[in-house]
């Protein structure tokens, strides 16, 4: 009983900060994306949440297609940031110093689709892959857009990524700076 209740505070607390940085932070954005081995150009859609001030999580799908493969992938993404572009405003609150960047490393897990699939010199490869994904980010902007870049490596496959793109905050666009919001009691 004592560990159920340790889990259900530990989860209350985990989903109160989560509420706390996604209000400011919430992500949502498009990226063009190159595999360099089977030179197969792309595009797709992200969310990014974040979970604390230096980690967030991005669902993303892309579809690629070149010349011979076509291929989904959805999946998801852990980004952890070694230098973020924020400082703090008052308590709890933070705000995205502009055009300063920010550099993260990231893992993910994504389900691949080969959608014309065929038997080829890749013996791992099926129809239907779940592939870990490493790689480095780097992004820069503002409050409500920031730009990004991203080398991935597939390491099961050995396939070489690169991705480009934009996330636009929707909740940071317009309305009241952090100054004028700020609380006059809290300084």
């Amino acid at each position: 009983m004592q560990m159920k209740k340790a889990i259900l505070i530990l989860i209350g607390v985990l989903c109160s900060e989560l509420a706390a940085f996604s209000q400011n932070e919430l992500g949502i954005g498009m990226v063009g994306t190159y595999n360099s081995a089977v030179k197969t150009p792309g595009l797709g859609f992200r969310v990014q949440v974040p979970m604390n001030k230096i980690l967030t999580i991005s669902p993303s799908v892309n579809y690629n297609q070149g010349p011979v493969i076509k291929e989904l992938n959805a999946g998801l993404q852990l980004q952890y940031f070694l230098v973020k572009n924020q400082v703090q405003k008052g308590f709890g609150r933070y705000e995205n110093k502009r055009l300063n960047p920010s550099l993260y490393v990231l893992a993910a897990l994504n389900y691949n689709k080969w959608i014309n699939y065929f038997p080829s010199l890749n013996t791992r490869a099926n129809a239907k892959n779940f592939l870990p994904i490493a790689g480095l980010g780097f992004s820069m902007g503002g409050r409500g857009l920031r730009l990004f870049t991203e080398a991935k490596v597939n390491p099961v496959w050995g396939e070489n990524t690169l991705e480009v793109g934009f996330m636009t905050y929707p909740f940071n666009i317009g309305g009241k700076s952090a100054k004028q919001l700020r609380c006059p009691g809290l300084k």
